[in-house]
């Protein structure tokens, strides 16, 4: 064999450094930026469940509902609390036993009562009133929850016999 020509294979160094330049330092560029995006995202979400979570973590959420459960089971007044719509949300043993309420959360609160008036969400608040509720003489508070606009949004009554 007689050589007839040559081929050469490779890329010169400045064809590496035009491909770098054009084409991977964006790249990496594009990268860096999306990842930076994301890490501020992330930041701000958890930031805004922090806030909805009252600054609190998880573990003193936790802490912080049993003992609201607790407190609300070792009351002796009855509590009940209703949203703006008169929907029961709230209710301890002692106001169901005042009461003789057997209705579940969620339903309308007054459908198990036979003085609804008592419980409205009209009028002003008021401390130590006197109702018949059900056949029993209560004496009831009751405190209008508001937003921070003032706007009520439901209300808390406490119940003692």
């Amino acid at each position: 064999g007689d050589v007839i020509g040559m081929i050469k294979v490779g890329y010169l160094i400045d064809t590496l450094d035009l491909w770098t330049s054009e084409r991977l330092l964006p790249l990496i560029s594009f990268g860096i930026i999306a990842v930076a995006i994301c890490i501020w995202l992330s930041w701000k979400f958890s930031r805004y469940v922090r806030t909805q979570m009252q600054e609190l973590e998880p573990w003193q959420l936790k802490q912080a509902l049993k003992t609201h459960q607790g407190v609300l089971q070792a009351t002796y007044e009855g509590l009940v609390a209703i949203n703006s719509e008169g929907s029961l949300y709230l209710i301890n043993d002692s106001a169901r036993a005042m009461l003789n309420y057997h209705q579940e959360l969620g339903n309308v609160f007054t459908d198990g009562i036979d003085n609804p008036e008592s419980f409205s969400l009209k009028g002003d608040d008021y401390i130590n009133g006197l109702i018949r509720v059900n056949g029993k003489n209560l004496v009831m508070n009751r405190v209008t929850l508001r937003t921070s606009t003032g706007e009520p949004y439901g209300a808390v009554f406490s119940l003692r016999d």
